[in-house]
């Protein structure tokens, strides 16, 4: 079968493009032609075509607006569709394309308007100028509540129930994202070493991760942060700028696949101050590598985290957790998180996206 997968910008290297890229993959390995469309073209086969209206998406004042970015795709996607037997919306809800379609809900909504869903994706009060954009990229991309021959999946099942609300659609099936097991890592942990993992950007709320490392130290705590991601913002200059030279702090900037796997080795608190998590492929990781999770209670990352003590609602809250878990420095992560079903099902994500492919082909 001939497939087309839509995203936004597979170059961005977040977890919603590994979760593309692993969908390709399984694809590609059970025999479907498989082509590519996001802001940077169309690759089918060994041909690249770059639509002039994926251009404006392209320029540099524009290239981190990621829903613009995918509103310039929906808007030409009905086009390029009709050489292709199927469509995989692998950034979420887009128009109706005339093909049988299986989209991938990584948050609950993309295009909403409404303060409350805003803040599920992360946004920060005031929303008017939130509002607008998605305003502005809704009218752009045209997208459709439940195209026809629609079948969808979302990336844990706290966005499959805020969505099939949102949406006002039956709750669709889970599809946890693939998760790179790290029960290799053995080495002994800073007992005071936490870790940030993830792209340095505003809504990973690291000032939040930073200020609780100040705070443990001045209880008398020798805490040490590492930020590891990638910083190609003026949001991360900034913020390294003005801790760089805090000894306490180390950034790790566009880390090497073997210095993240240092990180993992050395540290022994994982803190993920994002709001909401739809999932948290980052926090899953820290978990197999034998890190102690510490995460924003909200969201689907619940369902990696259902301990209520390394789940905080508040800066201070925080704090208070993270100097309980500093006071026994053995105490190893609960058993639980390891045998959580979202961990297991993400371990198990060959299986289970090769069953899920194989139903939407076969209902095609």
């Amino acid at each position: 079968m001939n497939i087309l997968v839509a995203h936004a910008d597979l170059t961005a290297r977040g977890g919603a493009e590994a979760y593309a890229n692993a969908l390709i993959a399984r694809l590609r390995a059970a025999g479907h032609s498989v082509g590519v469309l996001d802001i940077n073209g169309l690759q089918s086969g060994n041909t690249l075509q770059r639509p002039t209206l994926l251009r404006l998406g392209t320029l540099p004042l524009l290239r981190r607006l990621s829903l613009f970015k995918y509103a310039l795709v929906c808007r030409i996607l009905p086009r390029l569709a009709r050489a292709f037997d199927a469509v995989i919306l692998s950034y979420g809800e887009g128009p109706d394309t005339g093909r049988p379609t299986l989209r991938i809900l990584h948050a609950p909504v993309l295009f909403s308007t409404h303060p409350k869903l805003l803040r599920l994706l992360g946004a920060r009060a005031p929303f008017v100028p939130r509002q607008l954009y998605a305003l502005i990229c809704r009218s752009i991309a045209r997208p459709c509540a439940a195209p026809p021959e629609t079948t969808t999946l979302a990336n844990s099942n706290w966005t499959a129930r805020i969505a099939a609300r949102a949406h006002k659609i039956t709750r669709p099936q889970t599809l946890y994202p693939s998760v790179n097991a790290r029960t290799d890592i053995r080495r002994k942990r800073d007992p005071y070493a936490l870790l940030c993992i993830g792209r340095i950007v505003p809504n990973k709320r690291l000032e939040d991760a930073i200020a609780l490392t100040e705070a443990l130290r001045a209880r008398a705590y020798p805490a040490t942060l590492t930020i590891l991601g990638r910083a190609d913002s003026a949001y991360a200059q900034r913020l390294i700028a003005r801790h760089r030279q805090k000894p306490y702090l180390r950034f790790e900037l566009n880390a090497s696949s073997a210095q993240l796997t240092d990180a993992l080795a050395t540290a022994r608190i994982g803190l993920h101050f994002y709001r909401h998590e739809h999932f948290g492929i980052a926090v899953a990781e820290m978990i197999t590598a034998g890190l102690i999770p510490l995460v924003y209670d909200g969201g689907g990352v619940r369902e990696l985290v259902p301990d209520r003590t390394l789940r905080f609602r508040s800066l201070q809250e925080a704090t208070a957790r993270a100097a309980a878990l500093l006071q026994t420095p053995d105490k190893a992560p609960a058993q639980t998180l390891s045998q959580t079903p979202a961990l297991r099902r993400a371990l198990e994500f060959g299986t289970a996206a090769d069953a899920a492919l194989c139903a939407f082909v076969d209902t095609d």
